[in-house]
């Protein structure tokens, strides 16, 4: 079997190229040939005949791994894929969907629409922040009483896109609020209601098709009320509940995930996670797999190459 890994080659450092080491190491596992090309390497030309993909020889792949941001090129490789009975991993649309925060919280809502009662997916209340251009920036700040009002300070600030906690502020007043838009420019953004009771802690389940693969709890030290490990937060072994579980694959379904790493908050001390915070399609794995003592690039590994042969 052959797969072919897609990768940013203007964020390939130490600690993107490690993920995709991992994942060809477990490829080899499986006697399965992980190819990595970046993806400046693949051209696709938009013509009056379709999507017309520079390099012929993609269509000796048995699935494409998906493991960036690209959206615009995955979608037309999507097109290819389908000609040529490759499988994706994840979609487009679902990337695109996590990439941003939200386009999740709207789907997530959607999905609570129609989901009975012990589907639905429990959220921070949200409100997603007027859209203006980049060009002009907010220069009317009258909707901040409004969010104000009906979420209450503190609240959390989130610019839609953005990873390992980057861009997501705790605003506490409306000059915080008006400040913080005006340093943010014109970017895409939402409004949360702040969960006091998880404050610098939050857990991660690592979701791999139909299951949770690990788990971990990510407390902060340095009293910062992001819990992510990139800002200071450290990691600790974690058994999530059923509950959780259930939580973390029924986010997976809402967006329509194979894979991917829910970050779940507690809404009680000493209780059980159950209110989603963030999804992410291309969650690294290298500290979760330490944690918790499960090679994720296996698991992830071990899924791709079942789903193909299902699929065959």
């Amino acid at each position: 079997m052959r797969g072919l890994i897609i990768y940013n080659t203007f964020l390939f450092t130490e600690k993107f190229s490690e993920q995709v080491n991992m994942l060809q190491e477990s490829a080899s596992k499986f006697d399965t040939e992980l190819d990595a090309l970046d993806n400046s390497g693949i051209n696709v030309s938009l013509t009056s005949n379709g999507f017309v993909v520079n390099d012929d020889k993609l269509k000796s792949y048995d699935f494409f791994m998906f493991w960036d941001k690209d959206i615009k090129l995955f979608y037309a490789l999507e097109t290819y894929a389908k000609k040529h009975n490759i499988l994706c991993f994840n979609s487009s649309e679902s990337i695109l969907t996590c990439d941003d925060k939200s386009k999740t919280a709207l789907r997530i809502a959607e999905w609570n629409e129609k989901a009975q009662d012990y589907e639905k997916i429990n959220i921070p209340e949200t409100i997603i922040i007027p859209m203006t251009y980049d060009n002009i920036g907010y220069n009317n700040f009258s909707f901040i009483k409004n969010i104000s009002k009906k979420l209450s300070y503190p609240l959390v600030l989130k610019e839609s896109f953005g990873s390992f906690g980057a861009g997501v502020y705790l605003i506490n007043n409306d000059d915080e609020f008006e400040e913080r838009l005006k340093k943010i420019g014109g970017k895409s953004c939402i409004a949360q209601k702040f969960v006091k009771t998880s404050f610098g802690r939050d857990i991660r389940l690592q979701v791999v098709g139909d299951k949770v693969v690990a788990s971990m709890l990510r407390i902060s030290q340095n009293n910062d009320f992001r819990a992510n490990v990139t800002n200071g937060g450290k990691a600790y072994k974690y058994e999530p509940t059923e509950n959780e579980i259930k939580l973390a694959l029924n986010a997976c379904k809402a967006l329509n995930l194979q894979i991917a790493g829910v970050d779940l908050m507690f809404s009680q001390e000493g209780k059980e996670a159950d209110i989603l915070c963030e999804i992410n399609a291309n969650a690294h794995f290298k500290v979760i797999s330490d944690i918790s003592g499960i090679n994720v690039s296996d698991k992830i590994i071990q899924y791709i190459i079942n789903t193909v042969n299902e699929n065959k």
